[in-house]
């Protein structure tokens, strides 16, 4: 019995110890970061909200709130490797899109609540429209996780500047529907949850 009640115990620890800390995480996040507003992550924060960083990447977070309104992040050209991590309330992966989800030029990704009524039991995935990126977001809360790594390590403080001028901003809704479809990926792109290799230092 003894044996029994420790191993119920540990399987209890290593199951939901991992879950409790990303909500722990999260919760951090929304303090610190506020709400719709990209910031540059210091390097303690990157220690914390980061999982095995490199020593060169530039890291930036944006608390998205859609409860309201879409999100727009969306800027000039990033020159470098980079990669959007989504997390949801509970500290899991929503998606993951890279450089290569979207075609070359500014950045301009919009992230909107997707609604009850067009939950299907389909998964919705983000889709090109013209060149910018809409991705449906069944979380009314998440952190958007930005890492970007310069060609060389000589690119690095230009690469901060350039995340740095990106915006993370609320704006309204449109009144009719997007057009999200759940069923396509964007322009036949990768997945979203296969991330871009990290160059080689």
């Amino acid at each position: 019995m003894f044996l029994l009640m420790a191993l119920v115990t540990h399987l209890a620890y290593v199951l939901f110890a991992p879950r409790m800390g990303a909500q722990a995480r999260m919760h951090e996040a929304a303090v610190e970061l506020g709400e719709n507003r990209l910031r540059l992550l210091s390097p303690e924060q990157v220690r914390r909200f980061v999982r095995h960083p490199l020593d060169t990447s530039v890291h930036a977070a944006c608390m998205l709130s859609l409860a309201e309104h879409d999100v727009i992040l969306q800027g000039q050209p990033v020159r470098g490797l980079w990669m959007l991590t989504i997390y949801g309330e509970g500290g899991d992966v929503l998606y993951t899109i890279s450089d290569r989800h979207v075609p070359p030029g500014s950045f301009h990704i919009r992230f909107q609540l997707r609604q009850a009524s067009e939950d299907k039991g389909e998964i919705a995935l983000p889709k090109l429209l013209a060149s910018r990126m809409v991705v449906p977001l069944q979380a009314r809360r998440a952190l958007l996780l930005l890492e970007a790594w310069p060609w060389h390590p000589g690119q690095r403080d230009s690469l901060r500047l350039q995340v740095e001028r990106l915006r993370c901003a609320p704006v309204a809704r449109p009144r009719e529907s997007t057009g999200v479809e759940a069923d396509k990926a964007a322009s036949g792109a990768p997945s979203p949850i296969i991330p871009r290799p990290r160059p080689a230092h």
